[in-house]
């Protein structure tokens, strides 16, 4: 079902230029203006530019002029059907990712989310307001006019709610860095070391979008935008909970910087998500990086026996006293692990086929490893046999990051060697593949796929309320003008300062009253007309 148009009598018309300048992506929205004979009308100067944003000159589109709270709630009431849709999904995956459902029972699951999926895309390809659509990412940034003094426009991101711009790797491209350099030059593998760190100071480092302008790119680095990218350079304060560093590591900042600048306008991460993850696995020490030796013809898996408590730590939190199976087939070490990862931000899983233990960190924190003695060493992550000369010593693992956008990525700048993107990095560095944690990719078919789905539907949930609040901020700023406006009317005439640079008469104080409930009418008009673009299967889903 198309988008319906609205046509009553209080419903606005377009206003505006098209241009296809891709470099100029700021739309403006007014109220519409008083009569000629008022002269203190809310509305957009079409010639005013917004500083750093846009040249107003050449918009993309042409929009209608609708006030902030017009846009704000119809877009709302569309964010709360695809919110609605989120929470089913979310209660599918919980159902599919229990170790006690079937895989017949998951075969359905899955089902049911793909329609599920399918509605999300329904909802952001026909949501709209006068026919502009609202939540396909067309729209790249909405000004509009709040007050009459400095700054006169507040600006708004455009969002994109359909399925593959949602979740932990929106878009459609992404590309993972190798870990971040801890060391001053790289002996054995980048990321992971004894002891303490190098403060390695990531000053330079700029990301680019296939097809944008590489002009607007900006060093994400620049110390004026944050605080100094920079490794902790003492291993200890990581391992202490009770010290500020605790759960940090240079993977978490990056990634931490490059959200913060792109939710807060920053036109060249518009579409640029990154997230930040941690893993290690026996396979992943050699020689170089750490004080003994290493045997890489041995077994990798976890051998069969028992540790008392203190003889593994991670991030400086003892793991409790276990005993366990070869390959840990009964479960008993990663239960044990896993029991702190409340503490240690540290999640354990095993390879079901070779036996392996992985330790991850979802945010990219970084890694701290301690065992008492080789044996130990050699029983958890060397099959039982002389993997390792010696146990572990405050082994440090830094995090990746992952980067994903609509287009190819490339990267430039003096410190993208010490990111993990540079041209030299090793054969873990993955880039420009195809996108696997949005919405779309939605699997319930294993028990850890719905565990994935998971994590991508809660990051989803984050995306619809952070823009959600933006619009609540927004509505509140056009209703505070407004009560402002209005309060000038209802002042003493011999009390007054002639505001505005002009004498404000009765007859303009009766037209700003009519205005205001041309607004009330537009609220229920907007209410009707965003049920009425609703497609069946929207309406359907939302009336069971």
């Amino acid at each position: 079902m198309p988008p319906i148009s609205p046509t009553g009598s209080n419903v606005r018309g377009y206003v505006g230029t098209t241009s296809s300048n891709i470099n100029s992506p700021t739309t403006q929205f007014s109220p519409r203006q008083l009569a000629d004979k008022a002269s203190n009308e809310l509305r957009v100067d079409s010639n005013q530019p917004i500083a750093g944003l846009t040249n107003p000159a050449a918009s993309t589109s042409t929009f209608p002029a609708h006030p902030a709270n017009t846009f704000t709630t119809t877009t709302e009431r569309f964010l709360q059907q695809t919110g609605n849709a989120l929470e089913q999904l979310k209660a599918l995956a919980i159902r599919s990712a229990s170790d006690n459902t079937s895989a017949e029972t998951r075969e359905t699951l899955n089902e049911e989310a793909k329609v599920l999926v399918s509605l999300i895309d329904d909802i952001a390809n026909t949501a709209a307001l006068d026919g502009q659509n609202l939540l396909d990412g067309s729209i790249e940034r909405i000004s509009f006019q709040l007050s009459f003094t400095e700054p006169t426009q507040k600006s708004i991101q455009g969002f994109d709610a359909r399925s593959a711009s949602l979740g932990i790797h929106p878009g459609f491209k992404q590309s993972t860095g190798d870990r971040i350099q801890l060391q001053n030059s790289v002996i054995g593998n980048q990321g992971v070391q004894e002891g303490n760190a190098r403060t390695n100071i990531i000053s330079d480092f700029s990301i680019l979008v296939e097809g944008h302008n590489i002009n607007e790119t900006i060093n994400i680095a620049d110390q004026r935008l944050g605080a100094l990218l920079k490794n902790i350079a003492r291993t200890r304060s990581l391992t202490d909970s009770t010290h500020k560093d605790f759960g940090s590591g240079g993977a978490k900042q990056l990634a931490a910087r490059i959200n913060t600048l792109r939710e807060s306008g920053t036109p060249s991460l518009r579409n640029i998500f990154a997230s930040a993850t941690t893993t290690f696995g026996a396979g992943d020490v050699s020689n170089g990086d750490f004080s003994g030796t290493v045997n890489r013809s041995t077994n990798i898996n976890i051998g069969s026996g028992s540790i008392d408590r203190g003889d593994l730590a991670i991030n400086g939190i003892n793991v409790d006293r276990v005993t366990f199976l070869k390959k840990d087939t009964a479960g008993t070490l990663i239960h044990a692990i896993n029991a702190i990862s409340a503490l240690t931000g540290v999640k354990a899983t095993t390879d079901i086929v070779t036996g392996e233990l992985t330790l991850e960190a979802v945010d990219g924190r970084d890694i701290i490893i301690n065992t008492t003695t080789a044996e130990t060493n050699n029983l958890i992550f060397g099959g039982g046999q002389s993997r390792f000369s010696q146990g572990f010593a405050d082994l440090r693992i830094s995090g990746r990051v992952t980067l994903s956008a609509n287009n190819n990525l490339s990267f430039f700048g003096s410190s993208k060697s010490l990111t993990g993107f540079d041209d030299f990095s090793l054969d873990s560095t993955l880039d420009n593949q195809f996108t696997s944690n949005t919405i779309a990719d939605t699997n319930l078919k294993t028990s850890a796929d719905s565990e994935n789905a998971l994590n991508n539907i809660n990051q989803a949930m984050k995306q619809l309320r952070t823009f959600n609040n933006k619009l609540s901020n927004l509505h509140a700023e056009f209703e505070s003008s407004l009560t402002k406006f209005g309060s000038i009317y209802q002042q003493p005439r011999e009390n007054s300062t002639p505001s505005f640079g002009n004498t404000i008469d009765r007859t303009t104080a009766s037209q700003f009253a009519n205005f205001s409930k041309k607004l009330m009418q537009q609220s229920i008009d907007t209410a009707i007309q965003a049920q009425a673009n609703a497609s069946p299967s929207t309406v359907l889903f939302f009336l069971r």
